[in-house]
């Protein structure tokens, strides 16, 4: 899972995208 430290935004696409990027 992404961490949400990274941004709302960025969380979200991640989560859309499915790059989970540390």
């Amino acid at each position: 899972m992404p961490k949400a430290g990274e941004g709302g935004v960025n969380f979200l696409m991640s989560g859309l995208l499915g790059d989970f990027r540390d």
